[in-house]
């Protein structure tokens, strides 16, 4: 069962370009995250879930911040259900973070730049870097 608050009456609204984000498939997954040489973080989403939607253009700035440290893939998850199925995800946006094609980090729900940023942290090459806003504690 997916999250209460997506409705199928919604589509996509940021249709935005975004050269740093990789858009996989159930064909293309194994190539673009298992074998991977960097980390991946993956938003697995689907087009009628309205806080996937609203967190896209957060999604697009944290890729924009992670290029060449992290490699940023969407799936939907709608379109490709092997990967759904394989991954077991019942919450959507769900993100994933893979290294060396094993999941090391999962959680569901949408979250701000930085909130995206704090979740790929540990796996950055550069663990000071600061999203915009942030906040040092």
């Amino acid at each position: 069962m997916f999250a209460v608050g997506c409705s199928s009456q919604t589509s996509p609204s940021d249709t935005r370009e975004s050269r740093v984000v990789i858009e996989v498939s159930d064909q293309s997954f194994h190539r673009e995250v298992l074998e991977a040489d960097e980390p991946v973080l993956v938003d697995m989403w689907a087009p009628w879930c309205q806080p996937c939607v609203e967190m896209k253009p957060a999604f697009r700035d944290a890729a924009e911040l992670l290029q060449g440290e992290i490699k940023v893939v969407e799936i939907n998850v709608q379109e490709n259900p092997f990967i759904n199925e394989k991954y077991g995800i019942n919450q959507l946006p769900t993100l994933m973070l893979f290294r060396h094609g094993d999941v090391v980090e999962k959680s569901a729900g949408a979250r701000s730049v930085d909130a995206l940023l704090d979740f790929v942290r540990p796996f950055r090459r550069n663990d000071n870097i600061q999203g915009k806003g942030s906040v040092q504690n």
